[in-house]
């Protein structure tokens, strides 16, 4: 993308997947529930490790710094953004947001809460 730089953050989110990660010794992922994106009750799926969350803090607050990328996520009024919400500012939003804020056809990073995880690197520096 010529205006934005992409980050994959590798989660396998099927848990039928659990096993091979016990057994290949990374052990066991967390398992996230009650979670939903564009309205919809997800099923239960694994999320992230927290080493996976430390690791993309500490490079958001390289970006930060380095690029000077505001620690924000897209909001309309108060409330966060949702997809809907996107159109109006795609091309000009400054900061960090989630694939599923593009397309309703996408969850991921569903259970990763962005704008406390922002809020945290804020808070660091």
């Amino acid at each position: 993308n010529l205006n934005s730089i992409g980050i994959e953050i590798s989660n396998a989110y099927y848990p039928k997947y659990q096993d091979w990660y016990v057994k290949n010794g990374f052990g066991e992922r967390p398992i996230v529930k009650n979670a939903s994106v564009h309205g919809n009750k997800l099923p239960e799926f694994t999320g992230f490790y927290p080493i996976q969350i430390e690791a993309l803090k500490r490079l958001w607050k390289a970006l930060h710094l380095g690029l000077n990328i505001p620690l924000e996520y897209p909001k309309r009024g108060e409330k966060w953004c949702k997809t809907e919400h996107l159109e109006s500012i795609k091309g000009t939003f400054r900061g960090f947001n989630n694939h599923y804020n593009y397309t309703t056809g996408k969850i991921d990073c569903a259970g990763l809460n962005m704008p406390q995880l922002l809020e945290e690197v804020s808070n660091e520096l």
